[in-house]
């Protein structure tokens, strides 16, 4: 069966037209409200993303403020801007990549390390940056911390006038340089390394404190360390203690009073 259209009725042929483009501006509308537009990444939302994404994969180790813990490294404050400030967030991103988790894990993106940076580098005080984070960002961090930024402009105080004082030298042994064979068999009152000896025995032949006299030793003096997370062992040479700070700071400390020489 046929069915014949009189063209010839304008009436018809009208609504017949009118009816298609109307079906057509539909099919129209309705495919245009299903498309919508790609969300914008910005700094902000890789730092919000980062935060959730660091709460799964890194706080366990890190701390949930990136304070650090047993398990890991702090990964905020001074010590960690001193030492990454200069850096750019492509180093940053490809030490993290490189190492962290150990083993591994696949289910963590590029996307997700790069967000897991700008956490971190919000929380270290970058605020001089809207733009999203790539795989190529090379800007200085520090130069995007404004606190960093007002430091340097800061105007150097004078520089103080040198004055000669009269120093306790007398306490101390004149520095000889440690062998090979000092290493090797150092004296009892010596703790040149770590775990003290090549054999890592980390014990100690001085035997003036026993199971009989080890209750009456006392505190003598107490030293505070640079802020962070972590102590390396101290090396003691002849009555000197060297004692290594977080941030690669080596103090010398007078063994006997505690006082810094």
């Amino acid at each position: 069966m046929k069915l014949l259209v009189d063209v010839t009725r304008p009436g018809l042929a009208l609504l017949l037209s009118l009816g298609l483009a109307a079906c057509g501006g539909e099919s129209s509308t309705s495919g245009s409200t299903t498309q919508s537009a790609a969300p914008v990444v910005t700094f902000a939302s890789q730092v919000e993303a980062g935060a959730e994404a660091y709460a799964t994969n890194c706080a366990i180790c890190h701390g949930a403020n990136l304070e650090g813990s047993t398990l890991g490294p702090l990964l905020s404050g001074f010590s960690w801007v001193r030492r990454w400030g200069t850096q750019t967030p492509t180093l940053l991103l490809g030490n993290i990549q490189a190492n962290m988790p150990p083993g591994g894990n696949e289910s963590i993106t590029e996307e997700d390390y790069l967000n897991i940076v700008a956490h971190m580098l919000q929380v270290n005080g970058v605020d001089g940056i809207t733009e999203a984070l790539s795989a190529s960002s090379d800007f200085v961090i520090e130069d995007n911390i404004s606190r960093m930024v007002a430091q340097r402009n800061r105007p150097e105080p004078p520089a103080p006038e040198g004055l000669t004082v009269n120093g306790n030298t007398e306490d101390f042994i004149p520095f000889i340089p440690l062998t090979d064979a000092m290493l090797r068999d150092p004296n009892p009152a010596d703790w040149p390394m770590m775990r003290r000896n090549f054999y890592a025995h980390s014990y100690s032949p001085l035997d003036q404190i026993n199971t009989e006299t080890v209750k009456n030793l006392q505190l003598e003096w107490v030293w505070n360390m640079h802020e962070g997370d972590s102590e390396p062992a101290p090396l003691v040479y002849n009555g000197i203690v060297y004692l290594i700070n977080p941030g690669n700071v080596i103090q010398a400390l007078d063994g006997k009073t505690g006082e810094l020489i």
